[in-house]
């Protein structure tokens, strides 16, 4: 709770005086940026022109060293990877480290018939989790929906559903985590504690009632497991959960650190919640040695979001 309120108090005095988060010539030890929800159809160009859009504005004013997009790339369609793998391979000046996590959207060729034709009826359409989950990993390049990057020494676990398909149409946009995963995550935070680094831990889909948005039913149940999940991340200060899904607006209640853990919200590339449709959002993330500082990133406007930066301090090493 004490934290919790260091944070609150540090972000208040930031949107009072017009304080930057950080001083001249602090500079930071690593720089990444957060992107979602950037919906990518192979037929659809409002879309695509938004995440080139994006990409062309971090690679203009940022030096970063990873780029991690958090899910809902796709509609789960093999022709809309194609695109997306075709659409950053035009951006030149990407960092090496691209790193996904798997989202909702990533299941939805199971509303589709074979020849393309949407049909909700007819779910799953001779669909299944397997399927939807490799052409996934054949896009991100990896064998397994979790796993572990490192980016300048700093700790990446990547979070994802392993399919809620099964468990029928109603739980589809929710996400699945088995108790391998799990246990997974609790071993990788455990090995870390002794560290006073931040480590940055991705899923999709939120945790209820964390950053704005998820204050209601429908969020409360986006994590499946959920409150194993908040068990595994609870009293882990200097743990950051970045979620998307609710795409809802960055700004006030984008960042919460009152279970113990920082929860972030990433809004959306495509298309934020109740924002103009020129609109497009994400999260610029600079980590110090003494604190991480979080940033949200107008890109159609290319200017900081208005109330969106946040300073989080980090906790000493016991």
């Amino acid at each position: 709770m004490k934290r919790f309120w260091m944070v609150s108090v540090i972000t208040l005095l930031v949107i009072l005086t017009g304080i930057p988060a950080t001083q001249a010539g602090d500079t930071p030890r690593m720089t990444f940026a957060v992107l979602s929800d950037i919906h990518i159809q192979s037929w659809h160009l409002p879309a695509q022109n938004k995440l080139r859009t994006a990409l062309r504005d971090l690679a203009s004013n940022f030096q970063l060293d990873a780029l991690v997009i958090n899910g809902d790339l796709t509609n789960g369609r093999a022709a809309d990877y194609h695109t997306l793998q075709n659409l950053l391979a035009k951006e030149k000046q990407l960092p090496v480290q691209q790193l996904y996590t798997i989202g909702n959207h990533e299941f939805y060729q199971a509303f589709h018939e074979r020849n393309g034709r949407f049909s909700k009826e007819t779910f799953p359409n001779g669909e299944t989790d397997e399927q939807a989950i490799q052409r996934f990993l054949q896009f991100a390049g990896r064998d397994k929906i979790y796993g572990e990057a490192q980016v300048k020494g700093l700790h990446f676990l990547l979070l994802g559903s392993e399919g809620c398909m099964k468990r029928g149409r109603e739980h589809m946009d929710n996400a699945c985590l088995s108790q391998t995963q799990l246990d997974w995550l609790d071993q990788k935070l455990r090995a870390a504690e002794t560290s006073a680094d931040p480590v940055f831990v991705f899923l999709h889909q939120p945790l209820g009632h964390t950053v704005v948005g998820t204050d209601n039913w429908w969020a409360e149940a986006a994590v499946e497991e959920g409150q194993k999940l908040r068990k595994i991340l609870t009293q882990r200060p200097n743990v950051f959960l970045f979620s998307s899904h609710t795409h809802h607006a960055l700004g006030p209640g984008m960042v919460d650190s009152r279970s113990g853990f920082t929860a972030v919200a990433t809004s959306s590339v495509a298309k934020p919640a109740r924002r103009a449709l020129a609109d497009s959002q994400g999260v610029i993330v600079e980590v110090y040695d003494d604190k991480v500082v979080l940033k949200g990133r107008d890109f159609h406007h290319h200017t900081w979001v208005q109330r969106g930066i946040y300073p989080v301090p980090l906790t000493p090493s016991k």
